[in-house]
C-alpha cells in the first residue's frame, strides 16, 4: 500500500515503479490516472453581501472563489462652515464591511478610507477714511441797538457773540487685501473669482494681477493677495464682505468698517474785546452752537450843571469786533450801540404884583405824582429865577405848587403848562386854597414857567384857609404872614378882618376862637359839632366869603337863581339873602335852627343859598385870573 499527500488537487496520474536488485532481471512501472474524490465539510454554497455596495451586486450566492470590485463616489461638503479656519474638511473616516455567510460559515472583513476635502480660505482687511471739511459762522448782535436814558436811568446792553460750525464729508474710502489660499494637501491648483461689496451695497473694485483681474489661482499650500478699493457715497458702511468663488460655491471673509476721519479746518480760536472769557479756543463738534453774553451799562447822570455843559443830551457810540481765526479761516463781526441821555429841567420866575421881591418868603414845590422832589423858596432870589436841580424825565408829567397864595392874591401862570392852574396840593380832597398847583409836561432842555402873584382881585379861599390863618389855632400863618409883609402886602389874618357880622351874631375884633368855631359849624358855646344844620352850613360859608370880598378877592359878575329866594340875583344880593335868612332864624352861633327835620322851607333856602357861596370860597365863580 502507499499514500501520498498534494498540495493541491491539480496531480492527474500516479506511477509505480518496481527496481529488481536481482540481475538480469527487468523492473515494470505502472501509470494510473488520479481522480481526486473530494471529502466534502463545511457548506458547498454561500451568501457573501457588503455595506456599502453601489452597483447592487450584493447579496449574491456563491459557490466558488469570486471576486468583487466596485466604485464608490465620495462628495466634498459645500457648508463654508465646514472648510472654516484652514479650508481643510477632513480626513472623514468611512468603514465597509464583507460579509460571507452560509449555514455553517459566518466570515466578515472589514476596510476603511480617510477622504479629505480642500477649498479655498478667505482672509481679507479693511481700512476706512473719510474727508472732513469745518466751516465756522460768526455773528455779533447787541441789544438794543440804539436807545434812550432819562436821568438816573441805567442804560443796558448785552453784547452776544454767535459761533456755530457745520462740516462736509467726501473722499470716503475702503481698501484692504484679500488673501486667497489653497490648503496643504490639496490635491492640485485651485482657480477662484474674487469679489468685495460693503454692507451698505458699495461694489469694490478688485485687482489680483495689478491689471484688474479678479481670479486667481492658487497652487497647494500656497496664498495670493488681491486689492481691492471701494468709494461709498457716505459713511454708513459698517462691514466689509470678500467672496470668493470656487466650483459655484462662495468662501466669504468680513472685516469691520471703521472710519477714520482726515479733519480740516476743526479748531478755532474765538476773540472779543467786550468778552472776558475770551480768547477761547474751539474744537470742531465738541459743542454746536456757542453763545456769549457780556452786558455792560451807563447810568444818566442827574447833575443840571452837567446836562447844561453837553446841551442837555449826550450820549456814546460803543463799537465792538468779534474775531475768529481757523486754518482755512479769518472771520469778523462788528457790532454797535449807542445810547443818549436826556433830561429836562424847570425854571421858576417868580414876581409878587410884576415885580422881583426877594424880601418874600414863597415856596414851591415840585412833584411827581404826589411825591415831593425838590423845594426851592423866594427869600434872597434877588434875580427872581428860581432854578430847580431836579433832572425831569422828558415826556413825564410833573406839578408845580406854590404856597401860600393868600386870599385875594391871584396865580398868573405864563408857559406850557398843562391844563388850568387848581388848588392843590396833588391829591388833597379838600383844598384850602393856599396851595396854588400847575402841571405841565417836562421837555429836553429848560422850561420857564413865570407866575406872578397880584393883589387885591385875586382867588378867594375856603373855610378851612381861614380856620389857619388866623392866631387862635396854633398854626405858623401869623409868622409866615408877617414875612410876606402883613396887611400892608395885603396878607390877612383872620383877626385882621373882624368885626363881622353874621346872622344876629357879631365878630368883633378878639373873637377868634368864636369866629374859627362858625367856620368849622361849631356851636360857639359848647364847641359841639352842628354839621348836619342848615344854618350852621350857611353860616360858615357866609364868614368867609365876608373875609373873601375883605381880604380883596375877586368879585363874582353875572347872576343868579337861587330856588325859594329869588332869580337873577348878583353876588352880593345872595350875600345879603343869605345874611337875612340866618338874622330871621335868629342864629347867633348857639343852639339848633335848621335841623334836618325843618318842614319850613328856610333850610332847603339855606342850603341853596350856601351852595352858591360855597363855589365862589371854592374859586369857582372867579379865580382871580387875568387880574384887574
Amino acid at each position: 500500500t502507499y499514500s501520498a499527500s498534494t498540495d493541491d488537487d491539480t496531480v492527474s496520474e500516479n506511477t509505480a515503479t518496481v527496481v529488481v536488485n536481482t540481475q538480469g532481471v527487468d523492473g515494470a512501472s505502472e501509470t494510473v490516472d488520479v481522480n481526486f474524490t473530494p471529502n466534502v465539510s463545511g457548506d458547498d454554497t454561500l451568501t457573501v453581501d457588503d455595506d456599502r455596495d453601489t452597483e447592487n451586486q450584493f447579496p449574491k450566492d456563491i459557490s466558488d472563489s469570486e471576486t468583487f470590485d466596485y466604485v464608490e463616489t465620495f462628495d466634498c461638503s459645500t457648508d463654508p462652515a465646514d472648510y472654516a479656519g484652514d479650508g481643510v474638511d477632513g480626513p472623514n473616516n468611512f468603514k465597509n464591511t464583507a460579509t460571507l455567510k452560509g449555514d455553517n460559515t459566518d466570515l466578515s472583513d472589514m476596510a476603511d478610507v480617510d477622504v479629505t476635502c480642500y477649498a479655498p480660505t478667505i482672509t481679507k482687511t479693511a481700512e476706512a477714511s473719510l474727508d472732513e471739511t469745518w466751516t465756522w459762522t460768526l455773528d455779533k448782535t447787541v441789544e438794543p441797538a440804539s436807545q434812550t436814558g432819562d436821568p438816573g436811568e441805567t442804560l443796558e446792553w448785552t453784547w452776544t457773540v454767535t459761533v456755530s460750525e457745520s462740516s462736509e464729508q467726501d473722499n470716503f474710502t475702503v481698501s484692504g487685501k484679500i488673501t486667497v489660499g489653497n490648503p496643504v494637501g490639496a490635491p492640485g491648483n485651485i482657480t477662484v473669482d474674487v469679489a468685495d461689496q460693503l454692507d451698505d451695497g458699495t461694489v469694490a473694485t478688485v485687482d489680483c494681477d495689478g491689471f484688474g483681474a479678479t481670479s486667481v489661482t492658487v497652487a497647494p499650500g500656497k496664498t495670493q493677495d488681491c486689492t481691492y478699493s471701494a468709494s461709498p457715497a457716505d459713511a454708513s458702511a459698517t462691514e466689509n464682505e470678500a467672496t470668493g468663488t470656487f466650483n459655484t460655491f462662495e468662501f466669504t471673509a468680513m472685516a469691520d468698517v471703521d472710519f477714520v476721519t482726515n479733519t480740516t479746518n476743526g479748531t478755532a480760536t474765538v476773540d472779543d474785546d467786550k468778552e472776558p472769557d475770551f480768547p477761547a479756543d474751539l474744537v470742531a463738534g465738541d459743542g454746536g452752537k456757542r453763545e456769549w453774553t457780556e452786558t455792560e451799562s451807563v447810568t444818566c447822570s442827574t447833575d443840571r450843571a452837567f446836562y447844561e455843559s453837553v446841551g442837555f443830551m449826550y450820549g456814546e457810540t460803543e463799537d465792538n469786533l468779534a474775531t475768529l481765526d481757523s486754518e482755512t479761516q479769518n472771520l469778523e463781526a462788528p457790532a454797535s450801540t449807542e445810547w443818549m441821555c436826556q433830561a429836562g429841567f424847570v425854571d421858576i420866575l417868580k414876581t409878587t404884583n410884576g415885580v422881583v421881591d426877594p424880601t418874600k418868603d414863597i415856596q414851591f414845590d415840585l412833584y411827581s405824582g404826589q411825591t415831593v422832589l425838590e423845594t426851592v423858596g423866594t427869600v434872597n432870589d434877588v434875580d427872581g429865577i428860581l432854578k430847580f436841580q431836579t433832572a425831569l424825565v422828558v415826556g413825564a408829567s410833573y406839578t408845580i405848587c406854590e404856597s401860600p397864595v393868600t386870599a385875594g392874591y391871584t396865580f398868573e401862570v405864563t408857559g406850557p403848562i398843562d391844563g388850568q392852574p387848581y388848588a392843590g396840593p396833588p391829591g388833597e380832597q379838600n383844598p384850602t386854597g393856599e396851595i396854588q398847583c400847575f402841571d405841565f409836561t417836562a421837555d429836553k432842555g429848560v422850561v420857564q414857567f413865570d407866575v406872578d402873584n397880584r393883589f387885591p382881585g385875586g382867588g378867594p379861599r375856603t373855610p378851612g384857609y381861614w380856620k389857619n390863618w388866623n392866631t387862635c389855632t396854633g398854626g405858623n400863618q401869623v409868622q409866615t404872614a408877617e414875612k410876606l409883609g402883613g396887611t400892608a402886602e395885603g396878607v390877612f389874618l383872620l383877626d385882621d378882618l373882624l368885626s363881622q357880622t353874621v346872622g344876629l351874631l357879631t365878630l368883633e375884633e378878639g373873637d377868634c376862637e368864636d369866629a374859627v368855631n362858625i367856620l368849622d359849624s361849631r356851636d360857639i358855646n359848647n364847641g359841639r359839632k352842628q354839621g348836619n344844620d342848615g344854618a350852621y352850613t350857611l353860616a360858615r360859608s357866609f364868614l368867609a366869603a365876608l373875609l373873601n370880598q375883605d381880604a380883596g378877592a375877586c368879585v363874582p359878575i353875572g347872576t343868579f337863581d337861587v330856588p325859594g329866594v329869588g332869580d337873577g340875583l348878583t353876588f352880593q344880593e345872595v350875600l345879603n339873602a343869605a345874611q337875612a335868612l340866618l338874622a330871621d332864624e335868629g342864629f347867633d352861633g348857639t343852639g339848633k335852627y335848621l335841623g334836618p327835620k325843618d318842614k319850613s322851607g328856610s333850610r332847603e333856602n339855606a342850603l341853596a343859598l350856601y351852595g352858591i357861596i360855597d363855589d365862589y370860597n371854592n374859586g369857582e365863580l372867579c379865580d382871580g385870573t387875568p387880574s384887574h
